[in-house]
């Protein structure tokens, strides 16, 4: 990775003009769809539309929407500015703190981001092998938002010791510098493993339990003919749910893994594929979206998610609409007391 950001630093702005800017386009609309995305699903959360929404796999996306938005703001704008000004934009001391802030927002966010998925997956397999316990409550979902946070943290303190600005040929840039190719190797697999393939692989073997649970088990009441429309009506909606999870976990996959392996490939090497600032582009372009397309599946598998959001834009242009109306009833009071003064003058005069 150190080989990498040298790479980039030596040829990252040299290609014309309108690629950088359909490259700014590009982010741009990441950003954009992920504030308003994410903000929208904490926003839906935190009014608890239809009083059902504070539960706590939702305070488990919830806390995914929180590292997304961390890594927009973080990351996705700081590869806006450096693309549209062609270097890193703040220099001296604040510029350095800035690198090891962004980068450790960086690696924090995808650790919260893995963390959370797992936890999921494991919050609904308890609900649909144990329906009738409630293992992960409100005050046990708040811990262990808070284990994943304190931990996601204690392994991205390397970043905060190896961010720095330099100048490599006339061009300030943002890069991860290490004691040797040793740390930084071990450091790099160590996140990988435990933070990505692991939690991808607990996921899997749970979905996938879930799913042959769903498949395989009978109906209450098909021995008589009997319709349990309750029972109909739960399973229906744990399919969704799981379908909605299993959606997000192959998004993370497919827009983090590409990062991963292209990363693996050029820590020791510095081959044009290294060199490319198009794959560099493509990679961390992945990355970024998958703060952006998250939301849009919460509101594509998730019939609640769309009706709150739905109330929420209501209420908004109820509320617009209304200051408009008052804004208008207080210029009519003004220009009515405004005329009846003219009046009153007049007739004084008179």
């Amino acid at each position: 990775m150190k080989n990498l950001s040298v790479n980039q630093g030596e040829g990252f702005f040299s290609e014309p003009h309108y690629i950088t800017w359909i490259k700014v386009v590009a982010y741009t609309f990441i950003i954009v769809t992920s504030l308003v995305g994410n903000g929208l699903i904490m926003a839906i959360v935190y009014k608890n539309y239809n009083h059902h929404m504070k539960t706590p796999n939702n305070f488990f996306v919830v806390n995914t929407a929180v590292a997304d938005i961390l890594i927009t703001v973080s990351s996705s704008t700081e590869a806006v500015i450096t693309l549209a000004v062609s270097n890193w934009l703040i220099q001296g001391t604040v510029g350095h703190a800035l690198c090891k802030l962004k980068s450790v927002v960086m690696v924090l966010s995808a650790l919260v981001s893995t963390q959370s998925l797992a936890t999921m997956a494991v919050d609904r397999f308890i609900v649909v092998f144990f329906p009738l316990r409630r293992i992960i409550t409100r005050p046990v979902a708040y811990g262990i938002i808070a284990i994943i946070w304190l931990t996601s943290l204690v392994f991205t303190v390397p970043m905060i010791f190896s961010a720095i600005v330099q100048d490599i040929k006339g061009t300030s840039i943002c890069y991860l510098t290490f004691w040797s190719s040793k740390s930084v190797e071990s450091y790099f697999v160590a996140i990988f493993v435990l933070f990505t393939c692991v939690p991808l692989v607990i996921q899997g073997v749970l979905y996938t339990a879930v799913m042959l649970k769903l498949c395989l088990r009978e109906t209450p009441g098909n021995e008589l003919h009997i319709p349990n429309h309750h029972h109909y009506h739960t399973e229906k909606m744990n399919r969704r749910i799981i379908g909605m999870l299993v959606a997000i976990v192959v998004l993370f996959a497919v827009c983090w893994f590409p990062i991963w392996i292209e990363s693996m490939i050029c820590f020791q090497n510095s081959d044009s594929f290294c060199q490319s600032t198009h794959i560099y582009f493509i990679v961390w372009f992945l990355a970024y979206s998958k703060s952006a397309i998250n939301p849009c599946i919460y509101f594509i598998f998730n019939e609640t998610f769309r009706h709150g959001a739905s109330t929420l834009w209501a209420k908004i242009i109820r509320g617009r609409s209304r200051g408009r109306c008052g804004i208008a009833r207080r210029h009519n009071r003004v220009t009515a007391l405004q005329n009846r003064t003219a009046g009153d003058n007049t007739h004084t005069t008179t």
